[in-house]
């Protein structure tokens, strides 16, 4: 076979690259048609991907590993995705596209090293600006998975790889593949993809990268209904920061209220025992803090960790003058949870009587649940400035758990309006004015004022 070289981004090549030697066959698991290859050229180590002989000769793998050349030759520039020097028609592996050699791990592998959370932080923005940029060539990858993501041993830095499923507004003959447990619902049903799919993915991979962090991130780039997931890779990157200065503000402000706390005073006011047989509620506000409420005399007792009184002996209790408003954690729990298990159960109740046909509905509830739920912490505000603090930063942690898990009933369970109408769009238009009828009765009493008079 002829060794014409047809140059690529990297423009005419130089007479020390048309000669390859050393070929050597990688471990690839990537589309099952081409294999992987690294060879040396004028000193200077290359990647090969050629197609995979043992599967025989096909017009259609040509055709697609032709696409993946075309697309790569696109996307050159980005330093975070893995660049095409060109096309060659190579007599030892035949026609390959020819690619700079990356010395690194799949990021499976790194993440076996336990990274930092900044060093991981980094890799996921630089992910995220490699995803940015593919998107805005209208390029989906279509296999986005933690073995296609590979960080390099000379500086940790991120490189795409593997865009053999990936897909292009210009490409005629569309991708069909990838890897499932990683794909999106839509691209397993082999339907048209678009960059929510890679979203999809890409939930996968800070799932991987923080598996304890960015649960709402996840679960929205996750969502079942393509609509309600990001519809651009740059708002997955918006909400992380987000995450991380709602986490940093928090903390912030319970270090600022702990201090307030445990700051000693010279001559506290003096509280009175409460009465005989008056119970003393208690509840944790802090790491080892206890706060003691007696009611009879409007006033808030915070008592200092045993750490800061053995470390400070002119430490002292403070006494805060405070209407008493509901500062025990335990009881607005209790309260929080009350309000959810009665919307749970008419949603469960709902999806057995057939009332809760469709996700949509369960949507209804869902939204009312929080609004309920707002006005039921401003029920329970307290007006001293430290214990809003606290009392706002429990409430956030645990109104979007419970919303969470009230939304988990059915969005997992029940189709929607929109995959009805694809098939009858009249019955789905019948369904949406039901809807709206029942949305508008499910909040009648907060419309009152604003409904017309008869």
């Amino acid at each position: 076979m002829a060794e014409d070289f047809t140059s690529g981004s990297f423009g005419e090549m130089s007479d020390s690259f048309s000669k390859f030697h050393d070929y050597q066959r990688m471990p690839f698991k990537g589309a099952g048609y081409s294999v992987l290859y690294t060879v040396l050229s004028g000193g200077r180590k290359l990647f090969l991907k050629a197609l995979n002989r043992e599967l025989g000769a096909s017009a259609e793998h040509l055709a697609r590993l032709r696409r993946e050349y075309w697309i790569l030759e696109k996307l050159y520039g980005n330093e975070h995705v893995v660049r095409c020097i060109g096309w060659r028609e190579d007599a030892e592996v035949g026609p390959c596209i020819v690619m700079e050699y990356v010395d690194g791990e799949s990021l499976t592998d790194y993440l076996k090293t336990n990274p930092s959370n900044k060093e991981k932080k980094r890799i996921l923005n630089e992910l995220l600006d490699a995803l940015d940029f593919i998107h805005k060539h209208q390029i989906v990858h279509n296999d986005l998975k933690s073995e296609n993501i590979l960080v390099t041993r000379n500086g940790h830095n991120v490189k795409l790889i593997d865009f053999g499923y990936a897909d292009g507004d210009s490409n005629i003959d569309k991708a069909t593949g990838g890897t499932e447990a990683f794909a999106s619902p839509e691209l397993v049903r082999q339907e048209t993809t678009d960059v929510r799919s890679d979203i999809y993915s890409l939930g996968f991979i800070i799932k991987a990268l923080f598996p304890h962090c960015y649960g709402s991130v996840v679960r929205k780039c996750q969502h079942k209904e393509i609509e309600k997931r990001y519809q651009k890779v740059s708002e997955v990157g918006k909400a992380v920061d987000w995450r991380d200065r709602v986490k940093w503000l928090a903390l912030a402000a319970l270090a600022i209220a702990v201090a307030v706390w445990v700051w000693p005073k010279k001559e506290p006011e003096k509280v009175l025992p409460p009465e005989k047989n008056e119970p003393v509620p208690q509840v944790v506000a802090a790491p080892d803090t206890v706060v003691v409420v007696h009611e009879h005399h409007d006033t808030v007792v915070i008592e200092q960790p045993k750490s800061v009184k053995q470390n400070n002996s002119n430490a002292k209790a403070v006494v805060v003058n405070n209407p008493v408003i509901a500062l025990d954690l335990d009881s607005v729990h209790q309260a929080y949870q009350a309000l959810y298990i009665r919307f749970e159960k008419e949603i469960q109740n709902g999806m057995k009587n057939g009332k809760i046909a469709y996700w949509d509905y369960g949507e209804v509830y869902k939204d009312r649940f929080e609004l309920e739920l707002t006005e039921l912490h401003k029920t329970m505000k307290p007006t001293d400035l430290a214990m809003q603090t606290l009392f706002e930063m429990d409430f956030k942690t645990v109104s979007e758990e419970l919303v969470s898990q009230l939304s988990g009933l059915y969005a997992d369970k029940l189709p929607s309006i929109g995959w009805i109408g694809q098939e009858n769009p009249r019955k789905a238009d019948s369904l949406r004015i039901e809807l709206q009828r029942f949305y508008f009765s499910m909040n009648r009493d907060l419309f009152e004022d604003k409904l017309p008079h008869k």
